[in-house]
This record gives structure tokens, sequence and C-alpha cells, in this order.
């Protein structure tokens, strides 16, 4: 299975939310791994395998968001800040040796 990966730059007011995500998702859309970066420096890796033994708890199937990724994404111009209120959203594809690197200096595969 082929996988893209994204980075999202996330600015808004101070609050307890990432600042900087990172997804790895398949061709249909579901995310199976994902980084949240906080203001505080704090990272969180995610993956679908952290949820063998309680998979009620994903938000989607299979995958660490709900519904497919790739139409969320749609309506976004990558490289192009995205207004939302006080909100701005930039996201970008980046290459997978990005994802690897911060996901491996974070936790082990």
């Amino acid at each position: 299975m082929e996988f893209s990966h994204y980075r999202l730059d996330w600015r808004h007011p101070a609050s307890n939310d990432p600042v900087i995500l990172y997804y790895e998702v398949s061709e249909t859309g579901d995310v199976p791994r994902a980084i949240d970066v906080y203001a505080d420096g704090r990272t969180e890796c995610r993956a679908v395998s952290d949820f063998v033994d309680k998979p009620d708890t994903l938000p989607g199937r299979n995958s660490l968001v709900e519904g497919s990724f790739l139409d969320a994404l749609a309506p976004h111009k990558p490289g192009e800040p995205d207004r939302s209120g006080r909100d701005t959203i930039t996201i970008r594809q980046i290459a997978y040796a990005e994802f690897r690197k911060i996901w491996c200096d974070q936790r082990e595969y």
C-alpha cells in the first residue's frame, strides 16, 4: 500500500491543542499514524496499532481520523494559509523521510 505524508501547521490562540500535526495517509484516506507537536515542545505519536485491544475507541474504522483525510483535504490549497476565525491552518505534503525522522525520534516503529 502506498502512503502520502502531510504536515499541518495550526496557528491558534493559546490552548492545549497541538500547533503542528503530521499525518500518514493511505490511498483510501485512512490515517494509520499521526504525530501531534505542542507549543511547549511535547510530541505525541499515535498509531492504529495502539488500539488493538480497544478498536471501539478509534475515531474511524482502521483510522485515527473520522472519515477520509483526503476528502477533508480537498477544500484546502496545499501550502496556502486557510483562515477560519482566529485560527490559520496551512497544509502541505511532505516527504516520508521528514515524517519518519520525527516518528523515530519519538518512538520506535
